[in-house]
């Protein structure tokens, strides 16, 4: 049986085989996600997972099967927790710590702290050291610049990535169709000469 807004996708040449779910916002795609055959163990255990996500995700954006629209303003999907910030800025803090010299004193060091998340999704920290070279006001402004800069490349990044995919499922599709053609037409070429003979 065939699920609502889940395709097969069986193409050799790309070597792509799997579930493509997606949503719709009038034409453009409100999500999308691939589930490969060989991640989640073969077809059925594939199409079990792309249904549960499916039925989430309608939930989440409150999605009306019958017009295959949300009721909601789609918004992007926010996280259970921001990162903190005593800054006023997003995912920027100030904070200290003490170092040890060598006489065996502690020395205070403080700094403006950017957290940012890298390409393979794992979350990382460049600190801003203020006091003697640089002041405070000049560590925030260095580490809300760098923060947004990696922010922009990480956005830049999954646009490629998502428009390198989307190239590769609708490779895939026009592919399947194709097939599915030539195999129509193998058919109808069959029954034409079953006829006239």
């Amino acid at each position: 049986m065939k699920e609502r807004y889940i395709s097969r996708v069986d193409s050799s040449k790309s070597k792509m085989y799997g579930y493509l779910l997606r949503l719709y916002k009038n034409k453009s795609v409100l999500f999308q996600q691939w589930f490969p055959d060989k991640k989640y163990g073969g077809k059925e255990t594939a199409l079990k997972e792309a249904i549960r996500v499916r039925n989430a995700k309608m939930a989440e954006y409150n999605y009306n099967p019958g017009s295959g629209l949300s009721n909601l303003s789609w918004k992007p999907v926010q996280l259970d927790r921001e990162p903190k910030s005593n800054t006023g800025y997003l995912g920027v803090y100030e904070s200290h710590e003490y170092k040890k010299l060598k006489d065996g004193s502690k020395k205070k060091s403080s700094y403006i702290a950017a957290s940012y998340v890298e390409e393979k999704g794992k979350s990382k920290l460049k600190k801003f050291y203020f006091g003697n070279k640089r002041t405070r006001e000049e560590a925030l402004k260095e580490a809300v610049r760098f923060r947004s800069a990696k922010e922009l490349s990480l956005r830049a990044a999954a646009v490629e990535y998502n428009r390198k995919l989307q190239e590769r499922f609708i490779e895939a599709e026009n592919k399947i169709l194709a097939e599915q053609r030539k195999q129509k037409k193998s058919a109808k070429a069959r029954h034409t000469n079953s006829v006239q003979n």
